[in-house]
């Protein structure tokens, strides 16, 4: 910087011995202001980039919980129900076609993709962009050692948003019968949680609560309300035409 040579000139210009440790102490100082600077602020875009993928596995947790509910019901006649209705069927497909999308912005390693999280991970090395902010190496690369594993459920998510969800390809055939299942996209999901939390925790000293805005418990009970209105619609039809022909008889 200009301050430190400054400094320095006078320094190398300077006989007096006391003098010129106190110029070499400010040198020093001068230095260790610039570094905190700079620290702080890859501090500051570490945790600007942190909340947009946080922002991302977010909406992608709700979109699993919505989803995985409304094709997974808890008895039988929610299920015949749900299989009937034109709206929970497209509601159920709408989830999950933006869980995929979501997912695919975190896993497709491209500069496409600003927030992906190998490029994430990459920028967190030593000698990389945060790299003097001291992520242990070992722990990015056990990460990614484990993202390597989900491979497949990667691979596949990647071709239902580029084949089918954002683009409509000539060839999509071949890739709408997808096999993947909730529980490998959990899988997943829950890597990714733990490595942004953990990041959070060791750079920013910080707890991220990575969460859905609205979880699915014992009590979200929309299917089994309106399976349970259908039936009681149905029933009281029925009844109605049954009393009806008695009185005629």
């Amino acid at each position: 910087s200009k301050i430190e040579c400054f400094l320095i000139f006078i320094l190398l210009n300077l006989s007096n011995k006391n003098c010129k440790k106190q110029i070499t102490t400010l040198v020093i100082q001068n230095r260790w202001q610039q570094y905190d600077m700079k620290k702080n602020n890859l501090s500051n875009e570490l945790k600007k980039e942190l909340n947009s993928i946080w922002n991302i596995l977010t909406m992608a947790l709700q979109c699993y919980e919505y989803s995985s509910y409304l094709y997974s019901p808890r008895t039988e006649s929610e299920q015949n129900f749900a299989n009937k209705s034109f709206f929970v069927d497209f509601t159920r497909h709408i989830y999950w076609r933006n869980l995929i999308i979501e997912l695919a912005k975190l896993t497709t390693d491209s500069n496409n993709q600003s927030f992906n999280i190998f490029k994430f991970l990459r920028k967190l090395k030593k000698n990389q962009y945060f790299g003097e902010l001291g992520l242990d190496d070992n722990k990015i690369e056990n990460w990614e050692i484990l993202l390597d594993k989900k491979e497949k459920t990667i691979v596949e998510i990647i071709n239902l948003r580029n084949k089918i969800y954002s683009h409509t390809d000539r060839d999509k055939e071949q890739y709408s019968n997808s096999d993947l299942t909730f529980n490998e996209i959990k899988e997943l999901l829950d890597l990714l949680k733990s490595i942004i939390k953990t990041v959070f925790s060791d750079l920013l000293d910080t707890h991220a609560e990575i969460r859905p805005l609205h979880s699915i418990n014992d009590k979200f009970k929309i299917l089994s309300i309106l399976a349970k209105e259908k039936e009681e619609r149905i029933n009281k039809i029925v009844n109605g035409f049954i009393e009806n022909s008695n009185i005629k008889k």
